[in-house]
């Protein structure tokens, strides 16, 4: 696996193009304020338009209504992008007058609909999904539509859309921005194409001219268009990579990881490394886990993406995938740690590769009973965690075959000592085979180590695993998945 993450790494980090950088002094900071949605390439725009008025920046993301309210009220010193209008609801912001994009509206139904829209009024008598908070929407919707599904996300609007919720999705897109969607599902048409234009506070109502100008300039001398197409660096800049892993620097599995990770990268000066940790042992829902890493992804690269993201077991696949089209657009994506095929990484666009996690659960089980002869059950063990489970599953599809010759049992999601009480009351002729478990019922953490250690002080069955590291420990041994190499 670390060879083929090399190759994969270094190969891609090899087609990456450096694009001349622009100098500038920054001595003063300005704060936007930004739609939680928006696409980075608006935050590269302002970047190098305020690094040319002198300012560095800050880019604070909030759905669209708050974003407004905290640029109006001074709380943020800008607006990032709002199409123009808006200061006559909101009379302490005032408009740069130089377009910084455009802002269309496309509609998206099933690739069988006969569904056509060219004008908002043909989406009348239709269920129509979109977008809390999307007011432009919501002003030129019909009011005889037949219903209004909204939802978080465009990864859930296309849900909806697929499981038969609603006829038609609309939602808003950047220009230069192309929506990923789900298989099955087709654009059937795009409305108003508005432009777009960057905000100030009434208090930097001074700096309009000088915004104005950079922007006019960025698109005289080519800055503007090679951000929008993804590619303006940063001349002489180092090759980056940014590592999404899953749980957090000191858990045992992540920290081998990303030894594995230093060891392939290590002898290339030319090359920096990022990792930011979900903490998925702290935050236990998607919610929580974007919620922490957001505002750390776009603060990392306002001025430019990362050449490679490299992404580490499932939580850290779905944050990237409910994100791209957000943060990475037509990044690569390497990936490793998954087990299997997820449903979601259409969301990638087909812009991946990388290395999936192979299981020896039958051999390890087989293993086992060779050397037990008369064990007469297996006890597996897994969490409950979107981790665990997908190990559970794999294990389950592995062991079927099995279930005529061995009785085999899964452990449910209780309490850790729960758990180990069921274990130690267990028949001796049982096998126990450990495989992810890190967090219990009531969603405590613990290290993978400290769970093998408690397993074997509480009962003298042998005990198989199947993740690496964990040797020493009183585990008897097992074919294990060594996330290091």
């Amino acid at each position: 696996m670390k060879r083929t993450l090399l190759f994969v790494l270094l190969a891609m980090l090899a087609l990456c193009v450096t694009a001349p950088g622009f100098v500038a002094a920054e001595s003063d900071i300005f704060h936007y304020a930004i739609s939680m949605d928006e696409s980075t390439m608006i935050d590269r725009l302002l970047y190098e338009a305020m690094r040319r008025t002198g300012y560095s920046m800050t880019m604070d993301s909030a759905p669209m209504g708050y974003a407004i309210q905290m640029a109006n009220s001074g709380e943020s010193d800008g607006l990032a992008s709002q199409a123009a209008g808006i200061e006559a609801n909101f009379p302490n912001l005032v408009m740069v007058p130089e377009q910084l994009s455009s802002v269309s509206f496309p509609a998206f139904a099933m690739e069988d609909s006969d569904i056509e829209i060219n004008s908002w009024a043909d989406y009348s008598g239709l269920r129509v999904g979109c977008l809390y908070q999307k007011t432009y929407i919501m002003n030129h919707l019909p009011k005889d539509v037949a219903e209004i599904v909204q939802k978080e996300s465009f990864y859930e609007l296309n849900m909806a859309l697929l499981a038969g919720e609603c006829d038609v999705i609309v939602t808003s897109e950047t220009s230069g921005v192309d929506l990923i969607v789900a298989g099955g599902i087709k654009k059937v048409g795009v409305l108003d194409n508005i432009p777009s234009f960057t905000y100030l506070n009434k208090d930097h109502e001074d700096m309009l001219s000088d915004v104005a100008g950079n922007l006019k300039a960025m698109k005289e001398d080519g800055s503007y268009d090679a951000i929008v197409s993804g590619d303006y660096y940063s001349s002489g800049r180092q090759k980056e990579v940014l590592h999404i892993s899953s749980y957090y620097p000191d858990d045992p599995w992540d920290g081998a990881l990303k030894e594995g990770v230093d060891s392939v990268l290590s002898g290339h000066e030319d090359i920096s490394y990022y990792n930011i940790p979900l903490y998925s042992n702290r935050f236990h829902s998607e919610y929580e886990r974007a919620q922490n890493a957001y505002h750390s992804v776009r603060t990392m690269f306002l001025s430019s993406p990362p050449d490679v993201i490299l992404i580490s077991d499932v939580n850290a696949l779905k944050f990237v995938c409910d994100y791209y089209g957000v943060f990475f657009r037509g990044v690569p994506v390497v990936f490793c740690g998954i087990n299997d095929d997820v449903e979601y990484i259409w969301e990638l666009g087909g812009n991946y590769t990388g290395v999936y996690e192979n299981i020896a659960a039958m051999e390890t089980v087989e293993e086992a009973i060779s050397l037990f002869p008369g064990a007469e059950s297996v006890f597996v063990i897994n969490d409950y965690t979107s981790r665990g489970t997908a190990w559970r599953e794999d294990v389950k599809a592995q062991l079927e075959p099995m279930e005529e010759i061995i009785d085999i049992e899964y452990n449910e999601n209780l309490t850790l000592n729960t758990l180990l009480n069921q274990i130690a009351a267990l028949p001796s002729d049982t096998v126990l085979l450990l495989g992810d478990y890190s967090v219990d019922g009531e969603g405590l953490y613990y290290n993978q180590s400290e769970i093998v250690k408690r397993i074997t002080a509480r009962t003298s069955a042998p005990l198989f695993g199947l993740m690496g590291g964990m040797e020493g420990l009183g585990q008897f041994g097992g074919k294990y998945v060594d996330p290091k190499d």
